[in-house]
């Protein structure tokens, strides 16, 4: 479809769009302040929307999804890496990522339980989860206080 010129095209035509749907539907966070916030944003800057799919970022993802695969490239990245996945992700699949993490010399994966999409958007405990494996990781990293 990129080769045809419809790589900014949606796959699906009736696409999600975030500016529509109620907080009690979002598959993005359990916080409705950071919500309603996110929104907010996007009223004041529409060209920062996310919707669905569309070609090109499907090409895009699946190659780099084709590249992440291969066991050598996990090997490769040889420096501290977390990787954290949100357990109730309904957007993205957390198995390669963890498989990728695994492979990975240095490499640790998290899954913060109960989580939606967008983790830094989450409740405040969730989140804390996840600033506590930044800061774990930045401690493996001799960068410590970084925060």
């Amino acid at each position: 479809m990129g080769g045809l010129g419809r790589a900014r095209t949606y796959v699906r035509e009736n696409s999600y769009d975030p500016m529509l749907g109620p907080f009690e539907k979002t598959i993005l966070t359990h916080d409705q302040r950071r919500y309603e916030r996110y929104r907010a944003q996007l009223r004041a800057c529409p060209d920062l929307a996310i919707g669905g799919l569309t070609w090109g970022w499907l090409a895009f993802a699946l190659d780099c999804a084709f590249q992440l695969a291969r066991p050598s490239a996990a090997r490769k990245a040889d420096l501290p890496l977390t990787v954290v996945g949100a357990g109730e992700d309904h957007l993205v699949l957390n198995a390669p990522a963890r498989k990728y993490a695994e492979r990975a010399p240095q490499g640790r994966y998290v899954e913060i339980a109960g989580a939606f999409h967008e983790v830094m958007m989450e409740t405040d405990s969730r989140r804390a989860l996840a600033w506590r494996e930044f800061d774990d990781l930045m401690a493996r990293a001799g960068l410590a206080g970084l925060r």
